[in-house]
């Protein structure tokens, strides 16, 4: 290994008042051998100032701080104080090239190199970017540190890259029967204040027809809204249905919805259909009860079949288009 060191040496005030040259320099390292014993330093031309560049032998040195010292001498065999520098060697290993072959993860604590929860490498290489599912089911809710390495076709372990996280352990709602339902247009007038929607027989999941007023609102795009509330007293989701008023040629009121969703209940098979959207594409998030986003993609077209792989259960399904977003219930049975 060689260090390059640029030093410059000066003689003594008294040797330059009187024309006197450099004409030798010399370093050492660490340790002084004695005025002209040190490693020489090559001088091409003698001079009264000199600017020397020259490089260092460290290969007898180990890897530290060590102190380089310079002097000159001059043509009447004089010699200069020592300049000095300190320096820190490193010794680098040669490194070989080796691709990725497995990785493994583990939370809070490790259990020892090859011995925590094993990651799949679908394909061994020098720089891998994985997508995997980390199970959480054992953890108590709290934060929690998540630390993950890689090691290589010869056996070297990477160091460990950690992610801090928060495990939130939903609690099961308390099973209630539907007890009244309201809806509203456009604008929310807020939780029991909407219009009522008669309940006939509550329970858990219902089913009511009935007649929304549309007179008073304008021609054009509007927001459909409703939600439902159980015997204690608490609110669902609001669902959203958007729609748009038109005259008909016989001076009726019609109103067009702008998707239709269906079949709905489906076994996590249905299609989206764009009758009106505002925009060329729509982003469709599907959430469970406790609002945990389950499927989420983004979508082009007008007749869109979609097929989800989730357990039966009750799901929200979100559409987003352009600056609109409503809200439709899902279920998978």
């Amino acid at each position: 290994m060689k260090k390059s060191a640029f030093i410059s040496a000066f003689l003594l005030a008294a040797a330059l008042s009187a024309g006197q040259q450099i004409n030798r320099a010399e370093y050492f390292i660490d340790s002084d051998p004695g005025f002209g014993l040190a490693t020489p330093i090559p001088i091409a031309s003698p001079g009264n100032d000199l600017s020397l560049s020259f490089h260092v032998d460290a290969d007898g040195l180990v890897q530290g701080f060590h102190m380089i010292m310079v002097r000159a001498r001059d043509d009447l065999g004089r010699w200069s104080s020592s300049f000095q520098r300190v320096f820190y060697l490193f010794r680098s290993r040669d490194v070989i090239e080796s691709k990725i072959n497995q990785a493994e993860y583990f939370i809070d604590s490790d259990p020892g190199f090859g011995l925590a929860t094993p990651v799949p490498i679908a394909s061994p290489g020098n720089d891998l970017s994985l997508s995997f599912h980390v199970d959480a089911s054992g953890l108590s809710q709290g934060f929690h540190r998540m630390m993950i390495r890689a090691c290589d076709e010869l056996g070297r372990w990477s160091s460990i890259h950690q992610q801090v996280f928060y495990v939130f352990k939903a609690v099961p709602p308390e099973a209630s029967d539907v007890t009244g339902m309201e809806y509203f247009i456009d604008d929310d007038p807020g939780f029991g204040n909407g219009t009522p929607v008669n309940v006939v027989s509550p329970g858990k999941d219902i089913t009511a027809d009935f007649i929304v007023y549309l007179g008073g609102l304008s021609d054009g795009d509007h927001m459909f809204y409703i939600r439902s509330r159980d015997a204690l007293n608490r609110w669902s989701h609001t669902l959203a249905h958007a729609f748009t008023l038109n005259v008909t040629g016989s001076g009726e009121k019609e109103a067009a919805p702008w998707f239709r969703l269906y079949p709905n209940p489906n076994a996590g098979s249905f299609i989206l259909e764009m009758i009106d959207l505002p925009c060329s594409k729509v982003m469709i998030t599907v959430s469970d009860l406790s609002g945990r986003t389950v499927y989420s993609k983004e979508l082009h077209g007008e007749r869109i079949p979609l097929s989800v792989d989730l357990p039966t259960g009750v799901y929200m399904l979100r559409i987003e288009a352009g600056k609109k977003s409503f809200n439709q219930k899902l279920i998978i049975q």
